[in-house]
């Protein structure tokens, strides 16, 4: 048995020290990050930071031993099952329950030695470190004046103050109560301030009391002197609070406080954490030890993680408890010990359990509990956000995690509904991918896929689709949706894009008269989409190749650029447009269309280039078009364009038109929309048609109101509708 304690203890030495200097480099640099401000805004130096850490050392220390224990069990008991070690020594003879007597050995030496540190060390460094946080960091000669706190000032004299004016140096609502064996004095003051020659109490009243508790003794003043030893500075700034306090202060201060019938939770909570905090590294092996007999750990992988949870869970419960006893919610005297006891009596219970017939009935479905326990607790941290899983269903076999009925998942901003999944597990627990099947449906953002199968590699935050569908929406005169079939899907899980391969897309929405498939389609959603290798196809037979085919998905109606493709009335369109706007607010256009004939096998073919300028309340532009083979069509002119801001209202234009080939010249007006007092006008043309020969056609007015009426008076005018329309046809050039 003294080579097992020695060769025990020779294996924990080094996992205990990385456990516990882990922990002292986690909380000094939470320390700094939570001043880290103040450091910047005060120009601290880098020595003051290493005082100040080193005066918080032996409070980091005594908090950081049960971690270092938990830490070192956790990593000699996996390296001992991993080397088959545990099932030698049980083949010696010495059984599983024995290896927990060196364990305890050290746990109870070092619980020692945190009641030493809590007691001794740590209330004299947690003061240095609050004069040195005062000095240092917040630059102030003297440690900061604490309000609301009461002072020992020495000879049975106690000190509280309720408010402090730093600018003036007054003390509102002061307290000194002086404690003797014959009596107790109260001296109560609305303020009090330093003189010439010390502190005065100002309007305030004094109250003594026998030794039986009888009042012999009720004046009023109007100024006294504060009779005490030290400078009353001297003891407001630097006060001690509980934890810069012993045991025996503590202890003083509860038993004097409770007389003064002044609330003493706070000090209680603060005593008795020393003894339960000195405690638990002794009941921390005891749960530790017992736990990782009784779930056989092997991997040191599973070590840290279970020491993370554990610590997380101790900790934070004392932490919560302790403020519950402060505000007593719950008893002061035994709020600091319920962690102990809890995880006590687990570690106790799985301790007995060892070696018996009902912790190996026990230990399968324990394990899967508590792995799952820990990839929900933990999964998260190791992600840079956390992953939601919820199911009907759920088992673990070696590494595989199975989900089954109504999967859903949400991770990244995404969400995936599937009939089941199955998931891969690393070493540590955590998961490295998942695949889906069965009515899959994917949303990230505007993105929504449906598909056969969804695998997802959560270390690389990417996804693969199989034979996937979906719909992108882009808005042109009318909502259009482009229908998108691939054999597979590669995205990005934290980006808004889509990459596929081997596609098929289209516009068609009941009967697929034409498809384009693609290599390879970048889908950017709300934006545009690129695809790679295209070939159009009418009726399953390939017409026509493009290296690149470009759909804008944006709701904007000038895009960059832009694609369309049509087919009506046995005729193919291919119409391509390009749109740039210069800084100066200058835009131009550039169109070029393509109407192919399938019947006779004619092709025509139309240029049109237009660059507009802001002018006034709109803009003006230069516009040109050329036609071939048809040049009769070519025509240029220029157009003046307003009510662009009125998303509300078409655009209206006057437009100065000349086709050079037949010398025919037109002017119209045309307003789609106007809004008035009256009601709305609607469809308001004019235009003048004419040639060499004189007046072809004009419209001098046409425009149509909706129902409206107006009161004048006693009088009420109703208009159903008016339409007016005064039209000229044919030669009028002699008018």
């Amino acid at each position: 048995m003294k080579k097992l304690f020695k060769y025990i203890s020779i294996e924990f030495i080094p996992p205990f020290f990385m456990g516990l200097i882990a922990f002292i480099v986690f909380v000094s640099l939470e320390l700094l990050y939570q001043l880290s401000e103040i450091i910047v805004r005060n120009n601290v130096g880098f020595s003051k930071l290493l005082i100040l850490i080193w005066y918080h050392l032996p409070y980091f220390i005594s908090m950081g031993i049960p971690v270092g224990v938990l830490f070192g069990i956790f990593w000699v008991i996996s390296k001992l099952s991993s080397a088959n070690e545990i099932i030698a020594l049980q083949t010696l003879g010495i059984p599983m329950k024995k290896l927990i007597i060196p364990f305890m050995t050290i746990s109870l030496l070092l619980s020692f030695f945190t009641f030493a540190l809590f007691d001794t060390i740590v209330p004299q460094s947690n003061y240095k470190a609050k004069e040195a946080m005062a000095r240092y960091v917040y630059q102030r000669p003297q440690a900061q004046i604490e309000e609301n706190q009461f002072v020992d000032v020495g000879d049975g004299r106690y000190l509280f103050v309720k408010q402090i004016d730093r600018e003036s140096g007054i003390l509102y609502d002061v307290l000194l109560y002086e404690v003797k064996k014959d009596y107790t004095a109260v001296f109560n003051a609305k303020q009090a301030q330093k003189g010439s020659d010390g502190w005065y109490m100002k309007n305030g009243r004094m109250f003594r009391t026998n030794k039986d508790g009888f009042l012999d003794l009720d004046i009023t003043f109007d100024q006294l002197q504060l009779d005490i030893q030290e400078d009353v500075e001297e003891f407001l700034n630097f006060s001690k609070s509980a934890n810069e306090m012993t045991s025996k202060e503590l202890r003083e201060k509860i038993t004097t406080f409770s007389k003064l019938g002044l609330d003493v939770s706070g000090l209680i909570v603060s005593y008795q954490s020393k003894f339960a905090n000195s405690l638990a590294p002794l009941v921390i092996c005891i749960l530790g030890t017992a736990l990782s007999l009784f779930l056989n750990l092997t991997s040191k992988s599973w070590s840290v993680i279970t020491t993370f949870v554990l610590v997380i869970i101790y900790q934070g419960s004392g932490a919560w408890l302790s403020a519950l006893g402060k505000e007593k919610i719950i008893n002061p005297t035994i709020s600091v010990w319920i962690p102990n006891i809890i995880f006590g009596i687990i570690g106790a219970f799985l301790f007995f359990m060892l070696d018996t017939r009902a912790s190996y009935k026990l230990l399968e479905p324990l394990k899967r509990i508590f792995s799952v326990i820990l990839f929900i607790l933990v999964g998260s941290s190791f992600f840079s956000a956390p992953v939601n899983i919820n199911s009907q269903n759920f088992f673990l076999k070696d590494d595989l995690l199975f989900l089954e009925g109504d999967v859903f998942v949400e991770y990244e901003g995404s969400t995936i509904k599937a009939d089941s999944a199955q998931g891969e597990l690393n070493e540590d627990g955590t998961i490295k991918a998942a695949t889906f099947y069965g009515n899959i449906s994917y949303r990230y953002e505007d993105i929504s896929i449906q598909a056969s199968e969804i695998t997802v590699n959560f270390e690389e935050d990417s996804a693969v689709f199989l034979n996937s569908y979906t719909i992108q929406k882009y808005k042109g005169d009318k909502e259009v949706e482009v229908r998108i079939w691939s054999e597979s899907i590669q995205k990005p899980m934290q980006e808004n894009i889509i990459e596929t391969n081997k596609t098929q897309l289209t516009t068609c929405e009941d009967c697929i008269t034409y498809y384009f498939s693609a290599r390879k389609v970048d889908i950017f959603p709300g934006y545009f989409l690129i695809a790679r290798d295209v070939v159009l196809s009418f009726f399953g037979v390939p017409v026509l190749y493009l290296p690149f085919y470009f759909q804008s998905l944006s709701e904007d109606e000038k895009e960059p650029m832009s694609l369309t493709f049509g087919y009506d009335n046995n005729e193919f369109s291919l119409l391509t447009e390009i749109n740039y706007k210069f800084k100066n607010g200058s835009k131009v256009h550039l169109s070029y269309n393509t109407v192919n004939d399938l019947a006779t096998q004619e092709t025509d073919k139309e240029v049109t280039l237009k660059y507009g300028v802001p002018f006034l309340y709109g803009s003006l532009y230069l516009f040109t078009s050329l036609n071939s083979p048809n040049t009769y069509d070519n025509n240029l002119g220029v157009s003046y364009q307003f009510f662009e801001d009125n998303k509300a209202s078409e655009i209206a234009k006057l437009e100065l038109q000349l086709e050079p080939a037949t010398e025919k010249k037109s002017l119209s007006l045309n307003i789609p929309k106007l809004q008035t007092n009256l009601g709305d006008l609607k469809n308001i043309r004019s235009h003048i048609y004419w040639d060499p020969k004189g007046f072809d056609d004009i419209l001098f007015l046409n425009v149509e109101s909706t129902a409206f009426q107006k009161r004048y008076g006693r009088s009420l005018i109703s208009l159903s509708k008016l339409k007016l329309n005064s039209h000229s046809y044919g030669d009028i050039s002699d008018l």
